[in-house]
């Protein structure tokens, strides 16, 4: 049986026991996601869909789903207890200033395209497919710059207002901003 039809499952046990998180798979890595409170450094007041992470433990594999079932089991708790304080689910890797070069538009493009392809059947269609569209988004972003909503939308503007490439570039830079956890994504749908 493949890891994904075993997250669904994993899923479904979850669902049953009320647990409020589900796992989530991103490449080879596991992560829990639901509706949670606002990290500290977000300005809202409403819970909204998030991601936590889970480290380095939850890899995808019989082992790592063992692993996120018990941590989504310990978040729900935390939850309900009143508990819950994202400083032991924010993945350090990602805001911890000393790992920028892990935050690197190139490194989230490419880090997205190998996801992508592990997800969809790799084909010619598919690659001509790919490359017109993610492709042609992502080679025109700051590769060198960290990956932030500020960044996205520059690039956003510099394409013509209700127009085809602008639609494609919010599409796509949505998706990777999705990818990346980045918060306030939701400027790119506006």
């Amino acid at each position: 049986m493949d890891i994904d039809r075993k997250i669904q499952q994993a899923n479904e046990q979850l669902k049953k026991k009320g647990t409020r998180v589900v796992i989530y798979r991103r490449g080879n890595k596991l992560w829990l996601r639901g509706t949670l409170p606002p990290k500290p450094h977000i300005n809202k007041n409403e819970d909204y869909s998030q991601y936590a992470s889970l480290g380095r433990n939850a890899i995808a594999s019989d082992k790592g789903i063992l692993y996120a079932v018990t941590k989504a089991h310990l978040l729900t708790a935390q939850l309900l207890a009143g508990t819950f304080n994202w400083d032991e689910w924010i993945d350090l890797d990602k805001v911890a200033p000393t790992r920028i070069e892990a935050r690197r538009v190139g490194d989230w493009c490419n880090e997205y395209e190998k996801d992508y392809w592990q997800k969809v059947k790799r084909t010619p269609e598919r690659e001509v497919n790919w490359n017109k569209d993610h492709g042609l988004v992502f080679s025109k972003l700051p590769q060198d710059e960290q990956l932030t909503i500020e960044v996205l939308l520059e690039y956003i503007q510099t394409t013509e207002p209700d127009s085809r490439s602008r639609k494609r570039a919010c599409d796509y830079c949505y998706k990777l901003a999705e990818f990346a956890g980045l918060e306030g994504r939701e400027q790119i749908r506006s």
